[in-house]
């Protein structure tokens, strides 16, 4: 039932991608900006009580807001119910805090992830219901298997653009019909998620994936991040951004498409010096191609979980260290950096 259902979802999107493509817009460059891991609760939570919940937001908030899609991976669960699992680390935010994300500009929120669970099913549904009630997305999670998958469509200015969002770390997932996220760590899974990748690349979508993999606070991808990515691309992705180990990981072009195996922490209550350094990530669309990729590093090591602007030469040589695996070649250009492909 559940893949007749799917195969009338991708129907209905491709009549819509060629109804849309036959309304003759003409195509413009789309920025797509992404952020790394940001977990709003803890000691992030009691900073914002006190200075106030768009405080994390206010140095990089024109980022996003000069964007025509932001998206980060949000590692806490924003809910006033649940239970906290018997783990180490729960993570549950405010619901307050959703006025900061919505001023910040923030469009997406990835919740596949490890900690979508933390306060068990209704609470990550509630955190689904709330970030809507924002306007804002969310992807990678749902009710059931079926909406663990379910794309995320944008239309803009000729470029159509689908965002999915996968977690692999080995959390987040029960069953299929209990609310949790889409897990890549099981055959089934990963079965699912390039088959979703190749169904909409091929009816003429733009397809970029988020992923939550690897080890935590590893500087480089291990083999398989590398391997999923390669698959990813394979069945059609444009780029795949990585999230999870609290490190920026390098960047690597995989047949011309780009792959940025993590960002690093955004906003997060860590203590060490990379656990306080992440990358902005802006990606160029136009006619369905990523064009540029340009890194923007950020830091909260000058004022504690508010990230701002690097000094570009320590970031230029953190980020030329994370690249050594990788045959790539940065630019430097005012406070940002460019990637250049191999090919394109």
């Amino acid at each position: 039932m559940k893949n007749f259902l799917y195969g009338i979802l991708f129907l209905i999107a491709a009549f819509c991608h060629n109804a849309f493509a036959e309304s003759n817009f003409n195509f413009d460059t789309v920025k797509i900006i992404f952020g790394g891991d940001v977990m709003l609760a803890r000691n992030v939570d009691n900073c914002m009580r006190t200075k106030g919940y768009d405080f994390p937001f206010l140095q990089i908030k024109h980022y996003f807001q000069s964007s025509d899609i932001a998206i980060i991976n949000l590692e806490s669960v924003i809910s006033n119910i649940g239970k906290p699992l018997d783990k180490k680390y729960v993570f549950r935010a405010n619901p307050k805090c959703l006025e900061g994300l919505m001023e910040s500009g923030i469009d997406v929120v990835s919740l596949a992830n490890n900690h979508c669970l933390d306060y068990l099913g209704n609470a990550l549904l509630q955190c689904i219901e709330l970030l809507d009630s924002f306007e804002i997305a969310s992807i990678g999670v749902g009710i059931d298997w079926f909406n663990f998958f379910t794309p995320k469509s944008f239309y803009i200015r000729g470029n159509w653009l689908i965002l999915l969002a996968f977690d692999d770390t080995k959390a987040g997932y029960i069953r299929p019909d209990y609310p949790g996220s889409a897990p890549t760590w099981c055959e089934k899974g990963e079965k699912q998620a390039l088959e979703t990748v190749r169904v909409m690349s091929s009816i003429g979508a733009t397809v970029i994936v988020f992923e939550h993999w690897g080890y935590e606070y590893s500087c480089f991808p291990d083999n398989r991040q590398i391997s999923l990515a390669h698959k990813f691309i394979d069945a059609g992705a444009a780029t795949v951004i990585g999230s999870h180990p609290h490190r920026i990981q390098g960047l690597e072009f995989y047949k011309g498409k780009p792959i940025l195996y993590s960002l690093g922490n955004l906003i997060f209550d860590q203590e060490d010096e990379l656990g306080n350094i992440g990358i902005l990530a802006e990606l160029s669309l136009l006619e369905n191609r990523i064009v540029e990729v340009k890194l923007i590093p950020v830091e909260t090591l000058t004022e504690r979980f508010q990230p701002r602007l690097m000094e570009l030469n320590k970031s230029l040589s953190i980020i030329e260290n994370a690249c050594k695996p990788f045959e790539v070649k940065l630019l430097t250009i005012y406070d940002y950096i460019i990637v250049e492909p191999l090919e394109y």
